[in-house]
């Protein structure tokens, strides 16, 4: 997972915990990348973006603090939900590629809506 939030053991951190536990609950191992505390740069455009896993709502909890995160009932669900729904897309995933293998994606052509 990666946390673009500077404090390293804030709100993100918490709700990247629950998402954690809940992927561990289906064998799912996963850790955490920090890129908040560091100077990276943003999109390349490389198109080589990954699937976003929808959940219940945004997939986000508010908070000021870590321990209020807690007391964000619909947020914690939805982060929970963000993770079953990873885990279930993983494993869709998995089996498509054992059934039918990868499917061919050609990108050739590119359009440029800036003429």
């Amino acid at each position: 997972m990666i946390n673009g939030s500077p404090d390293i053991s804030g709100c993100i951190h918490t709700a990247m915990m629950i998402a954690k536990e809940q992927l561990e609950k289906h064998g799912v191992g996963c850790g955490e990348f920090i890129v908040g505390n560091r100077d990276i740069r943003g999109c390349i455009g490389c198109r080589k973006c990954k699937t976003t896993v929808p959940s219940t709502y945004w997939n986000d909890v508010h908070g000021y603090h870590k321990e209020d995160i807690f007391a964000d009932e619909e947020g914690v669900e939805t982060i929970q939900n963000m993770a079953e729904n990873m885990v279930f897309l993983m494993q869709c995933m998995k089996d498509g590629k054992a059934a039918y293998g990868l499917p061919e994606t050609p990108h050739a052509h590119f359009t440029n809506f800036i003429r």
